[in-house]
C-alpha cells in the first residue's frame, strides 16, 4: 500500500502510531560519485536531521544502542562502478527506506515534515527528494500484536545480515539469533516484555527452516574492517505442538512482522540487515528466485568487493609484520592502516577518507604514510 505524502504536509496519521516505514524516491540531478562506504553518510544525514530539531535526541540515538529505534536501507537503483568510483547517474531514480519504531521518533517525524529538506545530502552527493511514500501503513505495537497468527513466513534479506557472536560476525540465520535480535528491540520499545531465555529456548525447539537460498557477502565496515553477512531468502515454520504455548506462538508471529521495521542483526542503522516479508505469489519457486536475484544485485558492485578484498589482504600483511605483538591495539591499528591504504589505492582523497572513517584528517595522513612504508617493507 503506497500512499503519497507531501513533504510539506502534516503527519496527523502518526498521532497514535508507533511504527512506520517511509520509502524515499530520490533523483540524481547530476552525475555524482558516492563514497565506497556511503551507508555511513545515510546514517549521518538522518542523525543530522534529528539534531537540527532535537539535539538531545540525536545524541542519544548516536551514543546509546538501546535508544536506536530506527533502521535504514542502502540505496536501491542503478549504482555504476567505473574507474574506481561508484557513480549515480543524472536523472536516475533511487529508492531509500527509513523505518521508525518508537513514539518519540514518530513525534520528531511529525515536526520534521513541517521543516522537510529538499535533498538527501550524501557528502558531495545531494540527491533530490522527489517523493515520499508509506512502504507499509503506519501502525502500533498493539495492532501488530493483535493480528491473526500465522505460522509460515518467508524472509528476504536485501542487504548483508549478520550477528555478533564471541566478538566475531556470525553470518548464518540461526533462528534463535534471528528472534533474539527482534525480541531485544520489541522489549525495548513495545512495553510488552518477554523473557529472552525462555522464548529463545522455545524458538530453538519449535521453529523449523523449511527452505532457503542464501549467499555470503562482505561489505566495508568502516574503520573496523569488513562485515561478512548473508543475503537471500529464508522460509520458517512451526513444528508440532506449538499450540501448547499460545503466548509464544503469538509472539513468534508478531516478531516476524516486526522484522520489516527493525531489521535483522546488527548495524541495521547503517543499512545492514534490511528485511522484508514475501507474500502471495512470491512464495513460489519462481517468485523466490526473483527475490534472491533482487537481493544478490541489491549491493553487488564490484568496487566494494574489490575494496573489502584489498582491506583483508593489507590487514594480513601488516599483522604478519607485527608477529602477534601488541594484542588488540596492534590489530586495530593494522585495520586502520589497511582501511586507509586500500581507499588511497582506489584514488580517494585523504580528506574524503577522513570523513568516511570518522577519523581526524592529520591521523589519516600519518597512518597513510606509515601504511605505505609497512607495505614496502612487507613486499
Amino acid at each position: 500500500m503506497n500512499i503519497t505524502l507531501s513533504p510539506l504536509g502534516n503527519l496527523d496519521w502518526t498521532n497514535n502510531s508507533d511504527l512506520v516505514i517511509l520509502e524515499f524516491e530520490l533523483i540524481a540531478e547530476k552525475d555524482y560519485h558516492l563514497s565506497l562506504d556511503y551507508s555511513k553518510g545515510l546514517h549521518a544525514w538522518f542523525l543530522d536531521q534529528v539534531r537540527q530539531l532535537s539535539p538531545e535526541l540525536s545524541k542519544r540515538l548516536h551514543d546509546y544502542p538501546e535508544e536506536k529505534a530506527f533502521s535504514i536501507s542502502r540505496l536501491e537503483g542503478n549504482l555504476i562502478a567505473l574507474k574506481n568510483k561508484i557513480f549515480v547517474k543524472q536523472n536516475s531514480f533511487y529508492s531509500w527506506y527509513l523505518s521508525i519504531f518508537s513514539c518519540e521518533l514518530i513525534q520528531w517525524l511529525k515536526e520534521w515534515f513541517n521543516n522537510f529538506p529538499s535533498h538527501l545530502a550524501l557528502y558531495h552527493t545531494p540527491l533530490l527528494i522527489n517523493e515520499v511514500r508509506f512502504f507499509s501503513p503506519p501502525t502500533t505495537y498493539e495492532k501488530l500484536w493483535q493480528e491473526n497468527i500465522e505460522t509460515n513466513f518467508c524472509f528476504t534479506f536485501l542487504s548483508p545480515t549478520s550477528f555478533r557472536r564471541n566478538n566475531h560476525h556470525y553470518p548464518l540465520p540461526h533462528p534463535p539469533n534471528l528472534f533474539h535480535s527482534y525480541l531485544r528491540r520489541w522489549n525495548q520499545f513495545s512495553h510488552k516484555v518477554f523473557s529472552q531465555d525462555d522464548f529463545g529456548d522455545w524458538i530453538d525447539k519449535f521453529v523449523i527452516i523449511r527452505g532457503y537460498c542464501l549467499e555470503s557477502k562482505k561489505v566495508a565496515g568502516g574503520k573496523k574492517g569488513s562485515v561478512t553477512g548473508f543475503m537471500g531468502w529464508l522460509e520458517l515454520s512451526l513444528g508440532h505442538n506449538y499450540q501448547d504455548y499460545p503466548d509464544f506462538t503469538q509472539l513468534y508471529s508478531t516478531l516476524c512482522r516486526f522484522a520489516t521495521y527493525c531489521g535483522t542483526g546488527h548495524k541495521t542503522t547503517f543499512g545492514l540487515g534490511h528485511t522484508i516479508l514475501s507474500k502471495g505469489n512470491e512464495n513460489t519457486d519462481e517468485g523466490r528466485q526473483q527475490i534472491f536475484t533482487q537481493a544478490s544485485n541489491y549491493n553487488n558492485d564490484c568496487l566494494e568487493d574489490k575494496l573489502v578484498t584489498r582491506i583483508d589482504e593489507l590487514t594480513g600483511i601488516f599483522l604478519k609484520q607485527k608477529n602477534g605483538k601488541g594484542g588488540n591495539r596492534a590489530e586495530n591499528v593494522c585495520l586502520s592502516y589497511a582501511n586507509i591504504l586500500a581507499r588511497r589505492e582506489l584514488g580517494m582523497a585523504l580528506k574524503d577518507i577522513s570523513i568516511e572513517l570518522e577519523m581526524p584528517y592529520e591521523t589519516v595522513k600519518t597512518y597513510s604514510k606509515r601504511a605505505k612504508k609497512l607495505l614496502i617493507n612487507g613486499s
